[in-house]
């Protein structure tokens, strides 16, 4: 699935589905928001958040949204968003279907760690001019994993990937998952009071730890 047309801000967009009960159906509305990269209340991480001002009946969901130029922009979706339907966009669908038939499976960014989110006290993040409410806390670190290779050590408090600040661990899945498997990224970590930085390879998550 691809399209050369990137979703415009009110232009229509028509959602096909088919029912079992009625066959074939549409639904047409207009695209309400279209915007960068977006990350789902689930976690997952879309190029584009494109909301979709249309009603997505039960069976709509799986179906194509088209817009006035008859380009696919994605497929219709009502379950990953709270608020409205939305359009899982066609460069994703591409993305996701090419790794699927090569590989079986999406492969995943993987560092080897075991973390769990903790709140940095004021006075630290002063002491070295944070701008990170929190951290996450390595708890474990995987024998032979990037982490290990890179020597992260159990107790170091990752900050920041390649500047990105790192305060839960919905954005480390959101930095894996962004296209730097098999790079080289910059760590920060809080040791013993002190910022440190680490080279850390990201690896591919083994299939045993899926």
């Amino acid at each position: 699935m691809t399209t050369q047309d990137k979703p415009v801000l009110g232009e229509f967009a028509l959602v096909v589905g088919r029912s079992p009960d009625s066959g074939a159906n549409a639904s047409l509305g207009i695209i309400g928001a279209a915007s960068g990269p977006w990350r789902t209340w689930r976690g997952g991480r879309l190029e584009q958040y494109i909301r979709l001002d249309a009603m997505l009946y039960p069976n709509s969901s799986g179906g194509a949204v088209i817009n006035s130029r008859g380009s696919i922009l994605g497929i219709a979706t009502s379950a990953l968003s709270r608020v409205a339907g939305l359009a899982i966009p066609a460069s994703d669908v591409t993305r996701v279907t090419r790794e699927l038939l090569e590989k079986g499976y999406v492969p995943q960014g993987y560092l080897g760690i075991g973390v769990y989110p903790v709140a940095i006290p004021e006075n630290l993040k002063s002491k070295l001019a944070l701008q990170n409410a929190a951290g996450i806390l390595i708890l474990n670190v995987e024998k032979g994993g990037p982490a290990d290779g890179a020597g992260v050590l159990l107790g170091d408090l990752l900050v920041s990937l390649n500047s990105t600040p790192i305060e839960k661990i919905e954005d480390l899945q959101s930095f894996c998952a962004s296209g730097v498997m098999g790079k080289a990224v910059n760590a920060r970590f809080i040791r013993a009071g002190a910022l440190i930085e680490k080279s850390i390879v990201v690896g591919e998550r083994p299939q045993k730890a899926r």
